[in-house]
């Protein structure tokens, strides 16, 4: 990933309007996971299977990071979610997850019924 194709990614997201009273999460991803370390973790945290592709980041550059360094084929997906119940989704305040939180004030696990709103920003631009 070249700082260039980064700048355009971040770009696109600047033009796309945040709604008044949401805030904007983002899931770096990708279509191919590493199996074997797949595997390793869900072994250790087998509730980590229950939020599988629901992990959301208020931080760009985490998602960023994610996308393209932990994972391969990266994607880059955006979701604006109101921020009266955002709270309810950090991972930090639900007592069976919160032990898995990395970076409790950037890290929101989001129930599928609004992956209806979520958007992907390609990454070959």
């Amino acid at each position: 990933m070249t700082d260039e194709n980064l700048d355009r990614i971040r770009n696109i997201l600047d033009e796309i309007p945040v709604p008044r009273g949401h805030i904007r999460l983002y899931r770096g991803s990708s279509s191919t996971r590493d199996i074997q370390k797949a595997s390793f973790i869900r072994e250790l945290f087998p509730e980590m299977e229950e939020v599988a592709g629901r992990w959301f980041t208020n931080s760009l550059d985490d998602a960023l990071y994610y996308a393209t360094t932990v994972s391969g084929d990266p994607r880059l997906f955006f979701i604006d979610i109101a921020e009266n119940i955002v709270e309810d989704y950090k991972a930090s305040n639900m007592p069976r997850y919160k032990h898995l939180v990395y970076k409790p004030q950037n890290e929101f696990i989001i129930p599928p019924v609004y992956f209806q709103h979520l958007r992907e920003i390609p990454f070959n631009l």
